[in-house]
């Protein structure tokens, strides 16, 4: 199975990749830092490339960037984009 997984370097994350890995799926890291996470084409897009069987949506805004209202990007906006597409 392709797995898609946000916050894959978080310890929820790297827990979930060793589990999925060993059942032999194969484990993709969504790149939040290449896509604007408010923009629903950009997720769209990543999303399309990646072909997951399922999405793992473990991310959240625990550093910030300097992206303008980032808790509420990353946290809402982001969640809600990923779930649209």
């Amino acid at each position: 199975m392709r797995v898609l997984v946000t916050g894959l370097s978080g310890t929820v994350g790297c827990a979930l990749r060793r589990a999925l890995e060993v059942r032999g799926d194969t484990v993709i890291a969504y790149r939040r830092g290449a896509v604007a996470v408010d923009d629903r084409d950009d997720v769209r897009r990543q999303i399309d490339a990646a072909r997951p069987d399922v999405l793992f949506h473990l991310a959240t805004a625990s550093r910030p960037t300097g992206l303008d209202n980032e808790g509420w990007r990353v946290n809402v906006e982001w969640s809600t984009r990923l779930a649209e597409a």
